[in-house]
Formats: structure tokens, sequence, C-alpha cells
């Protein structure tokens, strides 16, 4: 739809809350975002707030899903704010 318009497409909230599945960041958001040629074309994802170890959509040092978010910043497909 985005690209039928002539506008961007941006997951504008996007998470899950507690984070519960391990590989979440890999086997779901990067998933979907690789699915196919126009989900490739996502501009930007953000992630809702994290407020406390007890409600937060993005890990936290020793959160079990920290390490696959790594894989998720490391893959090839995603860029941070900080290398933009």
């Amino acid at each position: 739809m985005a690209v039928h318009r002539g506008k961007v497409a941006a997951l504008t909230e996007v998470g899950i809350e507690n984070i519960p599945i391990a590989n979440w960041w890999t086997d779901y958001l990067l998933a979907s975002i690789n699915y196919n040629e126009y989900s490739q074309k996502t501009t930007w994802a953000l992630v809702w707030r994290n407020s406390t170890t007890e409600h937060h959509f993005a890990p936290y040092p020793g959160h079990s899903s920290a390490t696959n978010f790594i894989d998720f910043y490391d893959d090839p497909l995603t860029y941070f704010l900080g290398e933009l």
C-alpha cells in the first residue's frame, strides 16, 4: 500500500510486551520485514517504551532475548540511529 501511494512503510509501534519469545527479534520481526520485496522496503520500526523490567518492549541487559536482539542488530538489513 505504501509503494502504491508513494509513501514510506513504517512500523510505528511494534513489539511484544516483556518479549516472552527469546528469538522474537530475528524469527518474528526480522522474518516479517524480510518476507517479500515490499516488506523489505520498511523504512523504520519503533518499539514501544521500556517502563520497568516488568513492562518493556525492548530487551535490557540479561533479558532472555538480548542475545537475539544483537543478532537482529547485526543483520545486514538493519540500521540503527548511530549508523545513519
